[in-house]
């Protein structure tokens, strides 16, 4: 009887092999980028657990890859981000079939904001190659799954309602499925100008998140937040976080109402003022559901904006009105005012909308009489 040998069983490995063998499938396709935007209307059916004192809305696949929502005040059971939206762009690949695109499902969770700590509440996941062929908004409904600890009293589940539209960008032959696609904080080729925010990713470092309730799988998206009372953010230039101290890491809720009262009166110096008035300026130094808006008197001269605490103030920064400096009325709130540079950006909030419009057409101005 011949004596057979058997060779050692090698590891397995199915799952790396399954990645090879789809990205080999997709070698050759066609691919073309997309420009999507996600409008959130309401979440329905959502009761606060305790001391959560706002929920954000936020779409994310992979690390690094995400966009977020303020983060607002809620009622039980109802939630509404008054048009708030989330803009993403992908690289979608034509479908085997030649028909359409390949899935491409991105995650949509509810992010809870608990004292110092953010909390995944709930969340599921959106295919947006459907919505490919969506040039005008589509109204569309998700049932999340509820985190079984936080929220384990809720019967049925948490029902969000967006709005999901598609601009097709351009094609890209030899772009990767997963590593092209980008989150930015501001659309240059549309009309209006929508926000988004990163939030850091920490490549070979994860942190601890209370996540228990959900399989074991792990949140990308909420991999930087740390459990001890001062919030651990990693140090990513890419995604131009800052360490937060912990001393200044208390949460103030987008949404709080202030009277503001525009003056006539500049800040000082011997410039001249073409307009001033109290405006609530967003901090930017800190992660985006931890963003601060600071009542600062804001004037604007003819080369520059200026802002300081108090009126008649030092000013404590400025931004140039100078090309290519940039002014737009926020879409989705038009009280929202910004200016940006190709490296930086003043974002600020008015009173009234009248008093947005004033300041987009002051500084408008100055920037065309710039040129001239």
């Amino acid at each position: 009887m011949q004596e057979v040998l058997l060779e050692p069983a090698l590891p397995s490995r199915t799952g790396s092999i399954r990645r090879k063998v789809e990205a080999a499938k997709r070698i050759g396709r066609p691919t073309s980028k997309f420009q999507f935007t996600l409008t959130a209307r309401s979440l329905t059916g959502l009761p606060l657990p305790p001391k959560c004192s706002a929920i954000a809305l936020q779409l994310s696949r992979g690390r690094g890859k995400t966009v977020t929502t303020e983060a607002v005040r809620t009622d039980t059971g109802s939630v509404s981000w008054n048009g708030a939206v989330l803009l993403i762009n992908a690289t979608l690949r034509q479908s085997h079939t030649g028909k359409g695109f390949s899935n491409k499902a991105y995650r949509v969770s509810l992010v809870g904001v608990f004292e110092k700590r953010l909390r995944e509440l709930a969340r599921t996941e959106i295919n947006l190659s459907a919505f490919a062929g969506a040039t005008m908004p589509t109204s569309h409904s998700l049932q999340l799954v509820a985190h079984k600890r936080l929220l384990g009293g809720v019967k049925s589940p948490p029902v969000l309602s967006l709005e999901v539209a598609a601009l097709e960008i351009s094609s890209a032959d030899d772009a990767n499925d997963d590593d092209d696609d980008t989150s930015s904080r501001c659309s240059e080729g549309s009309r209006a100008t929508w926000r988004s925010y990163s939030v850091a990713s920490s490549d070979g470092c994860e942190a601890e998140q209370d996540l228990h309730g959900f399989e074991p799988s792990r949140s990308p998206a909420l991999l930087p937040i740390g459990e001890d009372a001062s919030l651990r953010y990693s140090s990513v230039e890419k995604d131009g976080m800052r360490e937060l101290n912990a001393s200044v890491a208390r949460i103030q809720v987008v949404g709080s109402t202030r009277d503001v009262a525009p003056s006539a009166a500049g800040s000082g110096g011997t410039e001249r003022v073409l307009w001033s008035g109290w405006l609530d300026k967003q901090a930017v130094s800190a992660p985006t559901l931890l963003k601060n808006w600071r009542r600062r008197f804001v004037v604007l001269h003819p080369t520059r904006l200026t802002w300081s605490k108090q009126e008649g103030g030092k000013p404590a920064n400025s931004l140039p009105v100078v090309p290519p400096t940039k002014v737009t009325l926020q879409a989705s709130n038009a009280k929202l005012v910004s200016v940006r540079t190709d490296s930086r950006e003043l974002l600020v909030k008015a009173a009234t909308e009248q008093q947005a419009e004033a300041l987009f057409a002051a500084v408008q101005q100055a920037v065309q009489s710039s040129v001239g």
